[in-house]
């Protein structure tokens, strides 16, 4: 996580993990923060195109991996990473 002067900086580690993301070939992910109870809890979102359920696994971890690294969170406050992988629909009229 991101300390500055003993505060946690949700917007640096938002920030962080989107470019990291980006930088592992991850297009256009969607990085936030839950509110209330879920304060403390970091969401990502990634529309990637699946080729099997090991090609899932395989982005699942990675994203997990590159997560951690770029937040610095522990493992403790890695367990509060969600991740949610979306597969795109095809537009109208195309296969």
């Amino acid at each position: 996580m991101t300390y500055i002067e003993g505060e946690y900086h949700r917007r640096e580690e938002t920030t962080a993990v989107k470019r990291a993301l980006v930088a592992a070939g991850f297009d256009k992910p969607r990085v936030k923060h839950g509110t209330g109870t879920a304060w403390g809890w970091l969401k990502i979102y990634v529309d990637i195109h699946i080729l099997g359920p090991s090609h899932w696994n395989n982005s699942y971890n990675r994203i997990l991996e590159v997560a951690i690294k770029a937040s610095g969170r522990n493992e403790y406050q890695a367990k509060r990473i969600g991740i949610h992988i979306s597969l795109p629909q095809p537009k109208e009229g195309k296969p």
